[in-house]
């Protein structure tokens, strides 16, 4: 989830161009003394390199990110040119110092400038603008590597009323912009599209599916009826099976080799947020109990490519083609950990030893990154304590429970991974850091109503481990901003939803668990949100009901907390109400799963569309994990192990279930103590040895 939010395409006749996403860019310059006293002269000596962006955002985050902590100067040019005489404004979005220039004369200048970068921050007068050719510079400091770019385009003002209306009137041509949607060509590496490898166009794809088109259709149309005719809250069933759409859209790609890709979701010309993005597709289940083969292929991309061998730092962001996997350098402590959880989730439902013990040793490598020093659990006490960065787009410092979470449910997977391996060792060591984080975090985290972060800031900058510090949080570590503190946040049990979905039991106090989830709910559900401030994206209005990211029941909320506190977004729902869902809260969980599709109901917006940053966003997909929760459903393909919960008493019931590689319905009545049942399957192959309800 980044901060960065793209504005669609501008339409003709509109007072504002496009964004420029094709310019010169300089090589990088150090930066001695004040930005404000920087001449213009120094852009003379710049060397420069043509450079086409594939988004809105002339995004240089990976060269920056390169050059570590350096303080340097990289400048950004282009050139316009007027029709006629006009006024302009510059529309820029920054996230470091910058400074711009026009024609050599200085016309702005922000010292303080930071993460985020957003589109329009700010409006510079360029005033009126003579006919002919006109050359806009812009330098961005890149504060220490934790810059990205900028956002830039030209907005004509001074327009008549009659002008406006007609929409006839002159606007400046932009040099060098690019069409992403189909001009210039785009010269970056070609990965290839997995269809395009095993069909040779349109006419050999209607060829080679014409014949079996029924079968698909019935087959379809068989899973469609078994999931639909399961007893299930019709809610449940609308919020899995609608949310699946974002598996055939833009977002998921399948590249040549058979790998799956995805983008956080989509903007309107291109993927919003690359990399699959390890800590926003932690949240998701549908991939794994669907298609679990492609699911696979997800965590061979996270451990074999994306894990430094000599470090275990995850690259959150995997670059393509697969040589630049590791290209974006840094460490997201929810991302990492939950990649651990997804491994141990994959092998369950597989039974696929071979894959196991291929990425163990780089899920050990990515474990025992925590404990370098300067980093998450630096004095190895099984708690982090260190520079966290996360999906909310900053860096926690000291112990918080979403964080926490995340690492409990890892050593609990990494421990009964190492004891299947015969790594006994390993595993007596993951499971005493396991018993103390746990019984730490209780103690000290839980304050009788829901878990609490404690800030807790470095010493210095040199106390955090290099690849933690994306650069998108608090810039004083003294007293660093954007934390959670003593907020009530909806996912502070994030890990313990992972580790319910994955069979691996309580990671805190049963009796904390349940009464942090219903102070979730008592604090943070609102059924009316007419009169709620919200200072960021509105995905919630009016009447409307939702589950807010934070709540400071007890007050104590930091002077600038995390930047989403106060929004709402599905994902984040779903995972509260499948948490509640585990803890026999059944009629809140439904509540809250009812809020969101209320919401996308078709008619307010689109019910096959729940956005976040982008269209058919990832993290909504976590709907699924309502199916296992309300059936109690565990598979163990290595034992052969199917698990379901215990049916209503005198009520025959049906469910559907899925392992990934094989899905079906079971059949049960409940006559006193005793449960009658049937499982078919109705695609693939299980190993079942025994069914067990509990």
């Amino acid at each position: 989830m980044q901060w960065t939010y793209h504005a669609g395409e501008v339409k003709k006749n509109r007072n504002i161009t496009a964004f420029v996403n094709s310019l010169y860019v300089s090589d990088f310059m150090p930066l001695t003394g004040s930005l404000r006293n920087l001449d213009h002269k120094v852009v003379k000596k710049a060397k420069w390199v043509r450079k086409n962006f594939n988004g809105d955002m002339c995004d240089m985050h990976v060269e920056i990110g390169n050059r570590g902590n350096k303080n340097e100067i990289i400048f950004y040019k282009t050139a316009f040119t007027c029709p006629s005489a006009m006024n302009l404004n510059a529309l820029l979005g920054y996230d470091g110092p910058v400074k711009v220039w026009m024609d050599g004369k200085e016309v702005f200048c922000d010292e303080t400038g930071t993460n985020p970068a957003n589109p329009d921050e700010v409006r510079i007068g360029l005033g009126l603008c003579s006919k002919g050719r006109h050359e806009v510079v812009v330098a961005l400091c890149t504060n220490k590597g934790k810059a990205w770019g900028i956002f830039l385009r030209l907005e004509r003002t001074g327009l008549a009323k009659e002008e406006k209306d007609s929409g006839k009137y002159d606007m400046p041509a932009v040099e060098n912009v690019s069409d992403t949607c189909g001009g210039k060509t785009d010269k970056s590496p070609i990965v290839g599209n997995w269809y395009a490898k095993h069909y040779k166009n349109a006419w050999d794809v209607a060829q080679k599916t014409a014949d079996k088109l029924s079968r698909l259709e019935k087959q379809t149309v068989k899973f469609v009826k078994a999931f639909c005719e399961s007893d299930l809250p019709d809610v449940v069933k609308e919020a899995a099976l609608f949310n699946l759409s974002t598996l055939r859209s833009q977002t998921v790609f399948r590249t040549a080799d058979g790998k799956l890709f995805g983008w956080e979701g989509c903007g309107d010309k291109t993927g919003c947020c690359h990399g699959s993005c390890t800590h926003v597709w932690n949240y998701e289940q549908a991939t794994a109990f669907l298609f679990g083969n492609l699911a696979r292929t997800m965590r061979e991309v996270e451990f074999l490519h994306s894990v430094d061998e000599k470090t275990g730092l995850m690259s959150f962001r995997v670059g393509l083609p697969l040589d630049k996997a590791r290209e974006f350098k840094y460490a997201a402590a929810d991302g990492q950990m939950g990649c651990i959880m997804k491994l141990y989730r994959e092998w369950k439902m597989s039974g696929d030893d071979k894959f196991l013990r291929k990425l163990w040793p780089f899920a050990k490598k990515a474990l025992e990154f925590c404990w370098i020093k300067g980093g998450w659990d630096g004095d190895m006490d099984g708690v982090m304590e260190g520079c966290q960065h996360n999906t909310m787009d900053v860096e926690y410092f000291g112990p918080n429970p979403q964080m926490q979470a995340w690492y409990l449910g890892a050593l609990r997977a990494a421990e009964c991974m190492a004891e299947y391996l015969g790594d006994k060792d390993f595993s007596v060591k993951y499971r005493n850091l396991f018993e103390n984080g746990s019984k730490w975090v209780d103690e000290h985290l839980f304050n009788g109503e829901y878990y609490e972060h404690i800030i807790k800031p470095p010493v210095s900058e040199n106390d955090i481990a290099p690849g933690l510090r994306v650069g998108m949080g608090a810039l004083n570590l003294k007293e660093p901003e954007l934390q959670l503190g003593a907020g009530c946040l909806v996912d502070q049990l994030v890990g313990q939803y992972m580790a319910h979905v994955c069979g691996l039991g309580y990671l805190l106090n049963r009796k904390n668990v349940r009464k942090a989830l219903e102070s979730v709910f008592k604090y943070n559900f609102k059924k009316d949100f007419s009169s709620h401030f919200n200072h960021l994206r509105s995905f919630v209005l009016g009447g409307e009901s939702a589950l807010l990211m934070a709540t400071y029941p007890r007050g104590r909320r930091p002077k600038r907390p995390f930047p989403y506190y106060n929004e709402v977004m599905t994902g984040f729902e779903y995972t509260a109400a499948v948490g509640m869902i585990y803890e026999g809260m059944i009629e809140k969980g439904l509540k809250c799963i009812k809020a969101v599709r209320d919401r996308y109901d078709g008619y307010r917006r689109s019910p096959f569309d729940e956005a976040e940053c982008g269209h058919h966003y990832v993290r909504a997909m976590a709907s699924w994990a309502a199916v296992p929760a309300m059936t109690g459903f565990q598979y163990d393909a290595v034992n052969g192990i199917m698990i379901f919960a215990k049916p209503p008493k005198g009520k025959k019931i049906k469910w559907f279930w899925s392992t990934g590689d094989a899905w079906g319905i079971v059949s049960m009545v409940r006559r006193g103590d005793k449960v009658d049942g049937e499982v078919k399957v109705l695609h693939g192959r299980i190993k079942l040895k025994k069914i067990q309800i509990c």
